[in-house]
């Protein structure tokens, strides 16, 4: 039974010669992975980082009864 390190290398020596610059950045981008983190875009973070400021107020229309909520008003 192969090892996944000898799998891998077997599979890119299989590969045409186009494809191993995408192999190439695949193993990059892995590298440069923090260990069981996904690596996100800025906005994908900072809107994480808003659920840290959210309150669960177990009503789930707000947004389309926003105008009852904030003012008494009925629609």
């Amino acid at each position: 039974m192969l090892t996944a390190k000898e799998n891998i290398i077997n599979m890119i020596d299989r590969l045409p010669e186009q494809q191993l610059q995408k192999v190439i950045n695949y193993i990059v981008l892995i590298k440069n992975e923090k260990h069981d983190e996904t690596i996100l875009t800025q906005e994908q973070q900072e809107l994480l980082d808003l659920l840290n400021y959210t309150i669960d107020t177990g009503r789930g229309d707000f947004a389309e009864n926003h105008d009852a909520y904030l003012y008494g008003t009925n629609r």
